[in-house]
């Protein structure tokens, strides 16, 4: 929403250049894998203490859920490796814009 606000708030002769258009592109996705990360991190753990409780217990409820946050993880791990090649490529047609 910001962003569509602050590009409506310009006037038409400070109209975005391509180069900062893609520079806001590749701060949106470096903000992404920032919050990616700390999602991560908080997957990683609850993996962890899932991974304890399994081994004290045993239960098969428990496996199973920890094979879910296991999933979870992969997918965020996906999501950030996507998102770090679609900033070198972005970063790689804004050194080919200059």
């Amino acid at each position: 929403m910001w962003r569509w606000f602050r590009n409506r708030s310009l006037k038409k002769d400070e109209a975005k250049t391509p180069e900062s258009m893609m520079e806001d592109l590749v701060l949106t996705r470096e903000q992404e894998i920032e919050q990616l990360t700390f999602t991560l991190n908080r997957q990683t753990a609850a993996v962890k203490r899932l991974e304890k409780r399994v081994a004290e217990t045993g239960d098969e409820e428990l496996k199973a859920r920890l094979k879910h946050e296991r999933e979870h993880r992969l997918r965020i791990l996906k999501q950030i490796k996507t998102a770090r090649e679609e900033v070198a490529k972005l970063k790689e047609k804004k050194r080919d814009l200059l």
